[in-house]
């Protein structure tokens, strides 16, 4: 009689420390690289910032995240440090650094 594994099947378990560790292990394999922006790129949104913080227009601004990229609509305001500082369309105060921001609409 061959029962393989089975002997053992329902004794298998799994210890919280070790499940964090592999949920932990598949989220660095799924993470993405910073893309580099070249020069025209950079140049192209940071005059659509400036125009937008200027007239108070609605941008969407694609923000980098490892895992997918994120989409902040909101009404720039001011450009301090390196955040960019608005008004999201819920109404609350939103900051985005500029070195995330990968895409302006």
């Amino acid at each position: 009689m061959n029962r393989g594994n089975k002997l053992w099947e329902g004794h298998r378990m799994i210890i919280p420390e070790h499940r964090a560790y592999m949920l932990a292990r598949e989220d660095r394999q799924m993470e993405r690289e910073r893309p580099v922006l070249d020069e025209d790129r950079l140049e192209e949104m940071n005059r659509s910032l400036s125009e937008a913080v200027q007239e108070g227009r609605l941008v969407t601004l694609t923000v980098f995240h490892p895992l997918a990229d994120e989409e902040v609509c909101m009404v720039p305001k001011r450009l301090k440090g390196d955040h960019l500082w608005g008004l999201a369309l819920s109404g609350e105060a939103v900051g985005v650094r500029f070195l995330d921001i990968v895409g302006v609409e």
